[in-house]
């Protein structure tokens, strides 16, 4: 009896596909938010601030809609730690870097196209980058900070300019959550052997994201999730895996041409 109580009050362990599972749901909300809540049914990518007060003042219907998209931004910042998190994994365990590396650069290329139409609404923008650029280019920072290992003065300094290099190729590129995504790969990165000590770190990783953008004080939940994570990869289905995100960005870009 003292045993089937305690396995009820047990909570239970998250996997990497269960992770995954709801990183896209965050990610889902974000897209949705941005492209048919902000930009189709409000159209504030192309309002000023006094236009949208305007907005706001004239339609009843508008203050909720804002509010609605804001909360979707914050619960796109929970995906943002998430990804992080199983990048490193994935490097962890991939038999291939390349293979690996050549994917998500594919993924990336694929995914600009659609990303631009649901966040614009026109196939070319050069104002920013898809987030899976971001994963690219953590990833190649993954590659090269794993072969400074030791702790001696010299590789400490060769990381920290590896990780200098890659905050700022997201920079220059422009990469939406690019610089949040670098520096929650690296928090997770150096403590991938303390799983106990996880969620604390990333919390640590999401009030510094905060300085770029505020939202990421929502990423303090999905934290707490990685806490719970066995590390176990779970049910995979990469098709799925890679195909959802450009495919999402795709049918919401084409929906907000009709609203």
């Amino acid at each position: 009896m003292s045993e089937r109580l305690s396995s009820r009050r047990t909570p239970k362990v998250r996997d990497c596909a269960s992770l995954r599972k709801w990183a896209i749901i965050f990610l889902t909300a974000g897209v949705v938010g941005q492209c048919i809540l902000q930009n189709a049914l409000l159209g504030m990518n192309s309002l000023n601030a006094g236009e949208l007060v305007e907005l706001l003042n004239s339609n009843a219907a508008a203050m909720p809609i804002l509010t609605a998209a804001l909360l979707c931004e914050f619960a796109e910042s929970c995906a943002t730690p998430l990804f992080a998190f199983l990048l490193v994994e994935g490097f962890l365990r991939t038999s291939s870097f390349e293979k690996y590396l050549l994917r998500l650069g594919g993924l990336a290329l694929v995914t600009e196209l659609p990303f631009n139409l649901a966040m614009s609404g026109s196939l070319l923008d050069l104002k920013t980058r898809n987030p899976v650029f971001s994963l690219v280019i953590a990833l190649v920072m993954l590659y090269f900070i794993n072969r400074y290992s030791g702790k001696s003065l010299k590789n400490i300094a060769m990381k920290g300019l590896i990780f200098a290099a890659a905050f700022l190729w997201c920079v220059m590129l422009r990469i939406d959550h690019g610089i949040c995504l670098v520096i929650f790969t690296l928090v997770l990165w150096l403590v991938r052997d303390k799983s106990n000590g996880r969620a604390l770190y990333a919390f640590c990783g999401a009030m510094a994201c905060t300085l770029f953008n505020s939202y990421y004080l929502g990423a303090c939940l999905s934290c707490i999730m990685l806490h719970r994570c066995n590390e176990e990869q779970g049910e995979q289905n990469r098709i799925f895996n890679y195909a959802v995100y450009p495919v999402l960005l795709l049918f919401c870009g084409i929906a907000a041409k009709f609203l």
